[in-house]
């Protein structure tokens, strides 16, 4: 069983880059059977993101926690954190 992202602490997961945590999730998803594809189902159903979106956040540095803070329709994100963009929105 790999527990190494979730040993690392929320923290850093929500500072790694956007496009190196997808490439993990899609992996896993693989081995399990299931496709990129419905890897992006389900990341556009939690976020509210359209089809094209997360494609273009890949192709930039993004982190995966402002990948969910900058979410059309992500209504609770878990890790609050000094970032600008939760202190814009309180």
């Amino acid at each position: 069983m790999d527990h190494g992202v979730y040993l690392m602490g929320n923290e850093k997961v929500y500072q790694m880059d956007f496009s190196k945590v997808y490439h993990l999730l899609v992996s896993k998803a693989e081995k399990k059977g299931r496709t990129r594809q419905e890897v992006d189902e389900v990341a556009r159903w939690l976020t509210g993101y359209s089809q094209t979106e997360p494609e273009g956040i890949l192709e930039r540095p993004v982190s995966y926690g402002d990948f969910f803070r900058d979410a059309p329709e992500f209504p609770l994100f878990p890790y609050a954190g000094n970032s600008s963009h939760n202190q814009q929105r309180m």
